[in-house]
């Protein structure tokens, strides 16, 4: 035993010393005394090492009721690390019963000759001894505790695996007997002085038993799973000098590549240049794991800067590297991490290139190279954080594989959520006419509905069947995720595939890929669509409903491929990393490039990045349009916090980033480009099942649209008093409908807000109408006197603000009053009379979107009685006048038509090639309306369709009778369309692909699966692109050039 040197061998024989002996003295016990002569359980601990008899549930310990007997040899024990240990058990002779109670009924196995093996743990533990008078010097004595209980089988004898279960069952038994009995803790070697050096006993580094025995698991992390995690941190690694072109960050490329000019001092004697293939690990036990540092390339050199031709250059070794090994669990995150202070080099696994004794030189290389690999290089890849050898975040295939695929389960409509509540209270536009807000779930629904379309479509077959000549791959549905700054991370699935190589072909399978790119807002004219691209907007929703109005232009918010970055941290690689070497970088490289540069490049092209379109009016300021119409746009994302590639895992789902749009109407000019959306907006567009929330300023929504349109009813039960003169001794008054009237019916019927309390917007409309006429004639004539007619209307509206819910019920209701009057010197009287309605208009919730129901088609007028005063002979009859001009209801046919702009798909933001429908609408106390964004033809669990009403196609059937047009609306009909470039020919010199086709082909010319000509195009418009964006800028209208984004326009 000596200091300084590893002393497991010794200690492990003295170790077996004593369990010889142990068994020897329970030899000697059975010789002695015999085993028959008492059974009792501290006679039996004495000998159990030799011979063990088993009881089973039997109370009775006698001979015959023994259900396991078993003589056996000297037993041993083999440490093949710090933790762990290999029992060792031969059974001479015994038998077994199948049963756990002996039973004259069953013949016991008899067994011979078997050889068991039982992976079993260890502590020790140190224990100093005090001086004393007979000790001058403090003792110290380590124990080393073996765990019998937790043994677990390694191997048996072939002929008993038939019943090996059973067996093994009966020496678990065995083991804790002897556990119990104190036969598993023994005294290792001695230590003469406690203040010296402890003795090194390190049992890893002992032998290679290792090897021959390893774990395949590490908590619920296996060994291949940390494998393919080093080979995709030494794939990053060993790309990164290639993606930044620079060698600044040296640490971070360590686990690839390394040399002494950046990781020794200058007064080094070694100076070298190492290429490293993936490494490998291995574990030995729970605790501890040996990693292989595999170096494909190793060059010595005899100057500091590694300039000339090496001194020495050797091909594929290995240095194998004793670790501890950690697993930890925290929350979402699984880890495993290598304690670099325990590192030690295995030097018996190592394998090193042979070295001739008399070259001193490259002993000198050799020796110093290993000297600087631990602790220097372990150093190394701990400060790039390369010591973790396994992450796993269980939210990143949460967002990169279940949101999103496809839509979530509404909540009930009829429930009104906190977040609903809040939100309405904290609605202010700050001027703006309306403000979209949209979830990712909103993209993410685009994304999965283009991979179900490409499922039944063959146009659309390739973005799931993607081919070139040397590659093929089968593609999920891409997810995405919103970060702050207008960015986000894509996520391309490849469920499986092949790549053509020069030397072989490969195949690979559930490849996951990663990219950031930036969002962006392209008009029209900018988004280089192919014909095909072209065909598949004139498919869509938003084409459909503006094709054929000329006034409008369409602006997109689009995922811009053209600036993607691929993004290793969240990549995964595993089955390509199976076998990994050199070679696995050009096949990883060459996936990558063929997503990146080929699929990408057609997916633009093809229009398929577009995630929202906004209809913008560009026509005539004074020409008629709804009051919905947007003219003015920005967009940005927006974060309660900042959410970047490091930290978006950490963002609650109810705070995840949203798309804002804001917008105006009227041509009214945007106060800024940015609102600080508060939390409860926040919160309620990313409520599960929501694809955001529109909020649309009072004045639009409320006063030019709403009020605008229920004025109707003012303008039909507001009576107007016609001048009359009496003749002919009788006097016949006449009124005349607002409406109709010559000089009022340009005037508006306004509502006037009465009141904003009690949870109600309470408006009212009120109006006088009467004139007064004296005729003095001599006293002869019959029509002498005073002549008088009042018509008064008071109409008052009621929409409650306390939303959202299934059906906003808003009451209207009004009277008619009316007054006559006649004095003069042959009669005298008064009479009055009046009319009184009342509607309830219900906004309904259906799986269409909005839809205004009345209660009734029509009003129907309560008519009173005449009141009369005075001569009741002669008196005019204010009902009959009423009748006459009222006739018998409302009638509301008018009003509901300008209502139905509402109904249906939203025209302000199309998602993708589909639509929004509104639902629940809210209204705040101040008059703005709050609204859910859904995808058309979405209906929650408690939504239904009443019977009777209008379905989703029924409701948009006014608009959908022109989608059949294919004119673009915002090219020339003289223009013609030439053919794309060719491949050989330069894409600089092809004009904007948007602004040739013009004229756009008919939907019945069917697409064809892109050729490798239609991508070899694609390729081109997409560089086209890419070059454009060098020197583009940005406009004033928060419009982008592919490729360039001015981020702090959208804060401004």
């Amino acid at each position: 035993m000596y200091i300084g040197k590893n002393c497991a061998s010794q200690a492990a024989r003295y170790i077996n010393s004593q369990l010889a002996a142990l068994y020897e003295n329970a030899v000697e016990c059975l010789d002695t005394h015999g085993c028959a002569a008492n059974m009792d359980d501290e006679c039996r601990s004495s000998y159990a090492l030799a011979e063990y008899s088993d009881f089973g549930q039997s109370r009775s310990k006698k001979l015959k009721d023994r259900v396991f007997h078993a003589v056996f040899n000297q037993p041993h024990v083999d440490f093949i690390c710090n933790h762990a240990a290999i029992l060792c058990l031969s059974i001479r002779y015994g038998f077994y019963c199948i049963e756990n109670v002996f039973s004259a009924h069953q013949q016991p196995v008899t067994i011979s000759d078997v050889n068991v093996k039982f992976c079993i743990s260890f502590d020790r533990e140190r224990h100093i001894l005090p001086a004393s008078e007979s000790r001058r010097s403090l003792n110290a004595i380590q124990l080393v505790i073996l765990d019998f209980m937790n043994a677990q089988l390694v191997s048996a004898t072939a002929d008993v695996a038939i019943d090996g279960s059973i067996l093994e069952s009966h020496l678990a038994r065995y083991l804790r007997f002897l556990q119990d009995a104190g036969s598993n803790i023994f005294p290792s070697l001695p230590e003469f002085d406690a203040r010296k050096p402890n003795l090194t006993i390190d049992f890893s580094l002992f032998g290679s038993a290792f090897f021959r025995l390893g774990r395949h698991k590490i908590g619920n992390v296996s060994v291949k799973e940390i494998n393919n995690y080093l080979a995709s941190t030494w794939f990053k690694a060993s790309t990164l000098d290639a993606e930044r072109n620079i060698d600044s960050d040296w640490r971070a490329t360590s686990l690839a590549d390394l040399n002494s000019v950046r990781a020794l001092p200058a007064i080094s004697n070694v100076h070298f240049q190492l290429s490293f293939d993936p490494p490998r690990l291995n574990l030995i036990c729970s605790r501890e794991a040996v990693v292989t540092f595999r170096l494909s390339d190793v060059k010595f050199f005899d100057t500091p800067s590694l300039e000339g031709p090496p001194k020495r250059q050797y091909g594929a070794c290995d240095i194998v590297v004793l670790f501890d090994i950690y697993h930890e669990i925290e929350g979402h995150i699984v880890r495993c991490k290598l304690d670099i202070n325990s590192a030690r080099i295995v030097n018996d696994a190592c394998k090193l290139p042979y070295v001739d004794d008399g070259d001193e030189t490259a002993i000198e290389y050799w020796t110093g190279l290993l000297k600087f690999f631990v602790p220097g290089y372990v150093e190394i890849l701990k400060s790039a954080n390369y010591h973790v050898v396994y992450y796993d975040d269980e939210r990143v295939h949460a967002s990169a594989a279940g949101e999103g695929r496809s839509p979530l389960p509404s909540s009930p409509a009829t429930q009104v959520s906190f977040a609903w509540k809040q939100a309405l209270t904290d609605t202010d536009l700050h001027g703006f006419d309306q403000v979209i807000v949209v979830s990712q779930s909103s993209a993410n629904a685009h994304l999965y509905d283009l991979y179900s379309r490409s499922l039944k479509d063959p146009d659309l077959e390739w973005l799931s069947d993607w081919g070139t000549d040397d590659f093929h791959a089968r593609v999920q549905p891409m997810t995405c995720c919103l970060l702050s700054n207008n960015k986000a991370i894509v996520w391309v699935d490849l469920a499986v595939g092949n790549l053509k190589m020069p030397d072989q072909e490969y195949e690979f399978e559930d490849l996951r890929l990663a990219f950031e790119l930036t969002l962006k807002m392209f008009t029209h004219d900018n988004l280089f669509l192919s014909r095909n691209g072209l065909r598949i907007f004139e498919n869509s929703l938003a084409y459909k409903d503006h094709c054929l109005d000329g006034a409008y232009e369409f602006r997109h918010i689009c995922l811009d491929f053209t600036s993607c970055k691929f993004l290793h941290e969240y990549s995964r690689f595993e089955s390509v990393f199976e076998h990994c070497d050199r070679n696995t970088i050009d096949v990883a490289r060459a996936i990558i490039n063929n997503i990146q540069k080929q699929y990408f490049s057609v997916f633009t092209t093809e229009g398929l990045g577009v995630i929202h379109t906004l209809p913008i009016w560009a026509g005539d300021a004074l020409q008629d349009r709804p009051a919905h119409v947007l003219t003015d746009v920005a967009f940005y994302v927006h974060s309660e916090s900042t959410v970047d590639r490091q930290n978006w895992m950490e963002v609650s789902e109810f705070l995840a980033p949203v798309i804002v749009v804001l917008g105006m109407c009227n041509f009214r000019r945007l106060p800024f480009r940015y609102l600080d959306l508060p939390p409860s907006w926040h919160a309620l567009a990313n409520e599960q099942g929501s694809h955001g929330i529109l909020a649309i300023d009072r004045t639009v929504f409320l006063e030019d649209w709403l009020l605008k349109s229920l004025a109707y009813v003012n303008r039909a039960t507001t009576l107007i008093p016609e001048f009359s003169r009496p003749k002919d001794g009788s006097w016949e008054p006449e009124m005349i409908p607002w409406a109709t009237h010559c000089f009022k019916k340009d005037h508006p019927c306004r509502w006037q807000l009465r009141s904003e309390q009690d949870g109600f917007l309470r408006f009212a409309w009120k109006n006088l109408d009467g004139w007064n006429y004296g005729h003095e004639s001599g006293p002869t004539d019959s029509m002498n006197g005073s002549y008088a007619i009042s018509c008064g209307t008071r109409n008052y509206l009621e929409i409650p603000s306390l939303g959202p819910q299934k059906e906003l019920n808003i009451k209207i209701r009004g009277e008619i009053e009316l007054r006559l009057s006649c004095n003069s010197s042959r009669t005298h009287w008064s009479v009055k009379s009046s009319a009184k309605w009342d509607i309830v208009l219900v906004i309904v919730t259906e799986s269409s979107g909005l839809h205004f129901e009345l209660q009734t088609r029509s009003a129907m007028f309560d008519f009173a009685r005449n009141e009369i005063e005075g001569d009741t002979t002669a008196v005019a009859d204010a009902k009959a006048l009423l009748k006459e001009c009222l006739q018998d209801s409302l009638d509301f046919t008018t009003m509901m038509d300008q209502l139905w702009p509402l109904e249906g798909i939203w025209q302000s933001c199309y998602p993708g090639s589909l639509g929004f429908t509104l639902a629940h609408p809210g209204f705040s106390t101040q008059g703005d309306v709050l609204l859910k964004l859904r995808p058309f033809g979405q209906l929650s669990s408690a939504d239904h369709t009443a019977p009777g009403s209008r379905q989703a196609l029924t409701i948009c059937s006014r608009r959908r009778s022109q989608s059949s047009c294919t004119v673009s609306p915002r090219s020339s009909p003289s223009r013609h369309l030439p053919s794309l470039p060719s491949p050989g020919c330069p894409p600089s010199l092809s004009p904007p692909a948007s602004r040739l086709f013009g004229a756009l082909s008919p939907p019945s010319q069917r697409f064809v699966r892109p050729s490798a000509r239609d991508v070899e195009q694609a390729r081109a418009m997409f560089a086209y692109a890419v070059a454009i964006t060098n020197g583009a800028s940005t406009d004033s209208n928060n419009l982008s050039e592919p490729g360039h984004i001015d981020v702090s326009e959208s804060h401004s």
